[in-house]
């Protein structure tokens, strides 16, 4: 599994870098207890300056979707799907081995694309995560 997506190195890498919203994000995780070292964790829009970030925590039965109030950027929303209940999923793979999934939970899409959620320094990493997501799915 790639570090990236390994909850505990997440912790790490931003409290290195000044992410003091994310660090909040990754506390309010921590303290509730709902990643592992078996999870799969995905930020999308970590290095964006216009977009909300999205925290994904993908656990052996359950998923959560983690992000900050639209509103009030001090309120940390938390919703949780049961794995069993996501109805479809897609990815595709284009020429230069770019990933991008997208799954149907409840009412809602989620997307998933390692070109548009990160900067490019980082996309590799993010293209195996993504696979690791789809292998998740696939057990």
């Amino acid at each position: 599994m790639n570090e990236m997506s390994n909850f505990a190195h997440l912790h790490n890498a931003l409290n290195n870098y000044d992410f003091k919203f994310e660090r909040e994000l990754i506390k309010e995780i921590e303290y509730l207890n709902l990643a592992s070292d078996n999870s799969i964790c995905y930020i999308k829009n970590l290095f964006s300056k216009t977009e909300k970030i999205l925290f994904y925590i993908f656990n052996e039965s359950k998923i959560y979707r983690v992000k900050f109030n639209e509103e009030d950027d001090e309120i940390i929303e938390f919703e949780l799907f049961n794995k069993c209940d996501v109805k479809s999923i897609e990815f595709t793979v284009d020429p230069e081995r770019d990933y991008t999934l997208s799954f149907s939970m409840g009412d809602c899409i989620e997307w998933l694309e390692s070109t548009k959620d990160v900067n490019n320094h980082h996309k590799g990493n993010y293209n195996e995560i993504i696979q690791s997501i789809i292998k998740y799915f696939n057990e």
